[in-house]
C-alpha cells in the first residue's frame, strides 16, 4: 500500500539510507532534527522581536520604496497576502508572519477591506479544496 507523504515532506532513497546508517535509532535522529528545528524557530522569533523594537515609521518605509501604497498596503504585500490566504486560509498569525510587515489586527482588517476586490472568498475556497485534495 502506497502512502502519500504530508505536504512539504520529500524523501529520497538517500534520505532513507542516511536514517538507516545513523548511529542509534532513526527515531533518535529525527528527534534531534526536530529539536534543532525548534531551536532555529526560536532564534527566528527572537530576531523578529528584536527587529520589531526599531522605531520605523510608515512614512520612512514609503520613502524607501518605489512601490505604490494603497490604503497602507504595497502591491507586493497584497500579493503576498493573497498567496498566504491560499496557503493558510484564515490563520491570521501565519499570514502576518508570511508578510512580515503587518500585524494580526491588520490582517483581520485586510480580510474585510479587500474581501470583494481581491475575491478572497474564492481564494479561501481554493485553500479548502487544497486541504481536501492533499489531506492536510
Amino acid at each position: 500500500v502506497k502512502h502519500k507523504l504530508p505536504k512539504g515532506i520529500d524523501l529520497s532513497v538517500d534520505d532513507i539510507t542516511t536514517l538507516g546508517e545513523h548511529p542509534g535509532s532513526p527515531h533518535d535522529y529525527i528527534s534531534t532534527l526536530e529539536e534543532n528545528i525548534v531551536a532555529i524557530k526560536r532564534q527566528v522569533q527572537s530576531l523578529k522581536q528584536e527587529c520589531g523594537q526599531f522605531d520605523i515609521r510608515e512614512g520612512d518605509l514609503v520613502e524607501q520604496s518605489d512601490e505604490q501604497v494603497v490604503d497602507g498596503w504595497t502591491n507586493t504585500e497584497l500579493l503576498l497576502a493573497v498567496k498566504a490566504v491560499r496557503k493558510f486560509g484564515q490563520n491570521y498569525e501565519s499570514i502576518a508572519g508570511t508578510i512580515g510587515t503587518k500585524s494580526v489586527a491588520q490582517i483581520k482588517n485586510f480580510f474585510s477591506t479587500y474581501k470583494n476586490e481581491l475575491k478572497l472568498d474564492e481564494v479561501l475556497k481554493e485553500h479548502k479544496e487544497e486541504i481536501i485534495t492533499n489531506g492536510d
